[in-house]
């Protein structure tokens, strides 16, 4: 988890340079605080969740059971209301 962690926050570093100049292309229309507030949670946020989930995913190493044929006994539960003499009990 570490690694994609960290593989994670390179990626979050890299997209925030990039973005650089899309911050400063809508602060033009709106003022800064909004335009990083936009960046920040419509672009580099969910990047970062992405990117860690994708790399959480590939790294993640799982043995896989091997199935077991074992016979179970099953109990069937019938819901009847004041039905205990029609029910026959072995």
């Amino acid at each position: 988890m570490l690694f994609a962690f960290a593989f994670s926050f390179f990626y979050l570093i890299i997209a925030a340079y990039i973005n650089i100049t899309w911050i400063h292309e809508i602060a033009a229309y709106f003022n800064y605080p909004f335009a990083i507030f936009l960046v920040v949670f419509i672009a580099l946020i969910p990047g970062f969740i992405y990117v860690f989930t994708l790399i959480s995913i590939l790294v993640n190493k799982r043995t896989r059971e091997k199935s077991v044929n074992k016979d179970y006994d099953v109990t069937v539960l019938i819901p009847v209301y004041n039905a205990e003499d029609s029910i026959k009990k072995h």
